[in-house]
C-alpha cells in the first residue's frame, strides 16, 4: 500500500517536472523571438506591432503563471541549479526584487485608478491626407477630486495594458533566465558564474540581431530609400530620416548606443573567464566570442551613420 502510493506520487511528480520544463523551454523561445522581433517590427511603432509585442508579453505572463502554479505544487523553480530543480535562496538575494515589484504594482495601480478616474475624454479628428491628428473634442467628465485622474481615458487606459505587457515580460524573462540550461543541470554546477547559459544565449541573440540592424540600416541609408526596409512606406517627416524599420533615425540611435557597449561587455566578459580557463595547447584568438568584437564595431558603426542629417540621393527614383 505504501510503496504504490509512493510510486503514483513518483509518477505525479515526474509529469509536473515535464510540464513544467516544457513551459520553460516555450518561455525562453518567446523572450528570444522578443528581443529580435521588437526592432525589427518597425521599432514597435505602429498600433499594429505594439499590440503583437503586447500580447507576447502577456502570452509569457500566461506562461509565467502556470510555472508558478506548477512550482508551488512540486517544490520546483528557477533556482541556480535550474529550471525542475528544488528552490533555495536567501532573503537577503530576495529583497530587491520584492521591493521592485512593489513599486511597479504601485505603478499599475497608479495609471489604472487614473484611467477608471477620468476627468476628461479626447476624441481626436483626422483630415484627409494626414495620418496625424488635426483636432480634438473634449467630453468632460465627472471625476473623485482625491484620487488620481487623467485628463485622456482612452490613452490612459492603453498606456496601462502596454505597462502591464512589460511588466509580466520582465517578469517572465527574470524567472527564464535565472534557470538553468540541460547541460547545467546535467552536470549539476551550482558554481557556474555570470554569464550562464541562457544569458549566454540571450545575450548572443541580441547582439547578433542589432549587428544585423546596424547593417541594414547603413545600406539602407546609403541607398537613400525613404521606405522602411525597402518595403514599407514611411509617412513620418516625409521619410527622410528612415532607418533600417525604424521611422526615425534617433529612435535607431538611440537603440544601437545601448546595444553596443552590451555586446562589447559581453565580449569582455567571456574573455576575462575564457583566458583564466584557457590551456596553454588552446590556440589564441580562436574563441567563437571573438567575433562579439566585430557585432560591436558593426554596432557602433550603425549607431555613426544613423545620427547623420546627410542622406545621398536614391537611385532608383
Amino acid at each position: 500500500m505504501g510503496s504504490g502510493f509512493l510510486r503514483k506520487v513518483g509518477t505525479v511528480m515526474m509529469k509536473l517536472s515535464k510540464g513544467y520544463r516544457r513551459i520553460d523551454a516555450v518561455s525562453g523561445a518567446v523572450v528570444l523571438g522578443m528581443a529580435v522581433l521588437a526592432p525589427w517590427m518597425l521599432g514597435t511603432t505602429t498600433r499594429e506591432t505594439s499590440w503583437v509585442i503586447n500580447g507576447l508579453g502577456y502570452l509569457l505572463g500566461a506562461l509565467w503563471l502556470v510555472k508558478r502554479v506548477l512550482a508551488m505544487r512540486s517544490g520546483m523553480g528557477p533556482s541556480r541549479g535550474g529550471a525542475g530543480s528544488r528552490t533555495h535562496g536567501s532573503a537577503g538575494a530576495s529583497w530587491p526584487m520584492v521591493c521592485l515589484w512593489v513599486l511597479v504594482i504601485t505603478l499599475l495601480g497608479y495609471v489604472l485608478c487614473s484611467a477608471l478616474n477620468p476627468r476628461a475624454s479626447l476624441q481626436y479628428t483626422y483630415s484627409e491626407g494626414f495620418s496625424l491628428p488635426t483636432g480634438v473634442d473634449i467630453e468632460s467628465i465627472d471625476s473623485i477630486e482625491w484620487l488620481p485622474q487623467t485628463h485622456d481615458r482612452d490613452r490612459t487606459l492603453q498606456a496601462f495594458w502596454k505597462y502591464l505587457a512589460i511588466a509580466l515580460s520582465f517578469g517572465a524573462a527574470r524567472d527564464w533566465l535565472m534557470g538553468a540550461s540541460r547541460r547545467e543541470r546535467r552536470t549539476e554546477d551550482e558554481e557556474a558564474g555570470f554569464p550562464t547559459d541562457r544569458m549566454q544565449w540571450f545575450l548572443w541573440t541580441l547582439a547578433l540581431s542589432s549587428a544585423a540592424l546596424a547593417l541594414v540600416g547603413m545600406l539602407q541609408r546609403l541607398d537613400g530609400t525613404t521606405t522602411l526596409l525597402w518595403t514599407f512606406t514611411n509617412r513620418l517627416n516625409g521619410g527622410h530620416g528612415a532607418f533600417g524599420p525604424f521611422p526615425y533615425r534617433s529612435n535607431g540611435a538611440q537603440y544601437l548606443n545601448l546595444m553596443w557597449p552590451v555586446t562589447l561587455g559581453f565580449w569582455w566578459v567571456l574573455r576575462r573567464r575564457n583566458l583564466a580557463r584557457r590551456s596553454a595547447s588552446q590556440r589564441s584568438g580562436g574563441d567563437p566570442h571573438v567575433v562579439l568584437l566585430v557585432l560591436a564595431a558593426l554596432t557602433a558603426a550603425g549607431a555613426v551613420v544613423s545620427s547623420w542629417r546627410w542622406r545621398p540621393p536614391c537611385w532608383r527614383c
